[in-house]
């Protein structure tokens, strides 16, 4: 009778031991010297599948663990038993949606007479814990590079003022026929090109001018259809795909035509000196909540319902996906002669008049 109570409480113990582990985030493994797995939790990390019964007694490539986890993980548990102390480790692996991040402590246990005949294995699947504190330290870095941008642009504005302001004055002084006119005109042209790449500082940091009305997408991008030809080499044909009955949006037309502009030079530098084509396409979409929160967070509070999808492909040369991390980041480019602004300008335009970017 006795042994049976004793056996009762053993089994309520395991279950509420087995309860513990599985509602725990974490994934507990126990792994003696040899390697053999003495006990494991059945919620093993990531897309690993181990039967924790089955698995008792084996090593991990007898169970099909991946050998980035395998391999570094026997070097961290020969050093937990050699020095007695935990070692921690964070692993990046492939995942079939991008990098999935674990991290694990092996901590030795010793026993009464002194031996370490075995670890105990705690890991964390901590992939969403590093995307959140890489978006922290890319928000934190847009807002560093957005205060020294428009600080830097407002009073570089300023000086371009008073530089335009005082040539324009001596090239009406002198003339159009004078020797010294061509060359003030060429000063005047340098001057408002920097004036243009002003505006593009002062847009990313959010210190730009806004006036907000409602604009037809399609209209604004057949106005100035002629500009942006102008802009294309030969070798780049421009498609429109615009829907009709396309309703209005509050935009700033110019900050918008900015967006459009800036978006197409880009595409149609992708192509580069081979023949291509730039697709524009507009279409009414309808954003629930759930797909507003899987966009990245740009500091916007945006509702649900009907907005406008604008859309600027090509089909040229593509980008690796370190350069699609970067591609909005301030002063980063691909070009040697780009400034790196292009796209940073867009990104912030976006995040000025409530729109998404991706």
């Amino acid at each position: 009778t006795q042994l049976q109570v004793l056996a009762e409480e053993l089994k309520q113990q395991a279950q509420i031991r087995d309860a513990i582990l599985a509602t725990t985030p974490d994934h507990f493994s126990v792994v003696d010297e040899d390697g053999r797995f003495l006990f494991i939790s059945s919620n093993v990390s990531g897309d690993i599948k181990v039967d924790p019964v089955s698995a008792m007694g084996k090593t991990w490539r007898e169970l099909g663990i991946p050998e980035e986890i395998g391999i570094q993980g026997d070097k961290d548990r020969e050093k937990a038993l050699r020095t007695g102390q935990s070692v921690t480790r964070e692993l990046e692996l492939a995942g079939p949606n991008g990098p999935v991040y674990l991290e694990y402590v092996i901590s030795p246990v010793k026993e009464e007479n002194g031996e370490t005949p075995y670890v105990v294995v705690t890991a964390r699947d901590i992939t969403e814990r590093k995307k959140a504190a890489e978006a922290m330290y890319h928000t934190q870095k847009m807002e560093s590079l957005g205060i020294l941008a428009g600080g830097i642009a407002h009073d570089f504005n300023n000086l371009l003022v008073a530089m335009l302001a005082q040539t324009s004055l001596a090239l009406a002084k002198l003339g159009p026929s004078a020797p010294a006119a061509p060359h003030i005109q060429k000063a005047i042209g340098a001057a408002e090109s920097a004036t243009a790449l002003t505006q593009q500082l002062l847009a990313y940091s959010g210190r730009g001018q806004f006036n907000t009305i409602p604009t037809n997408l399609n209209t604004l991008i057949q106005e100035n259809s002629h500009l942006i030809h102008v802009t294309l080499t030969k070798n780049v044909k421009l498609q429109l795909a615009l829907t009709a009955d396309l309703p209005a949006i509050d935009a700033d037309t110019g900050q918008m035509q900015q967006i459009i502009m800036n978006l197409i030079i880009n595409a149609a530098e992708a192509i580069g000196k081979q023949y291509g084509t730039i697709t524009v396409t507009t279409q009414p979409i309808n954003l629930t909540q759930t797909k507003i929160e899987d966009w990245p967070d740009m500091g916007q509070q945006l509702t649900a319902g009907p907005y406008v999808k604008l859309t600027i492909e090509d089909d040229g040369i593509g980008m690796d996906e370190q350069t699609i991390k970067r591609i909005f980041d301030p002063f980063f480019t691909t070009k040697f002669t780009g400034r790196g602004l292009g796209l940073a300008a867009v990104l912030a335009l976006c995040a000025a008049t409530k729109a998404l970017c991706g």
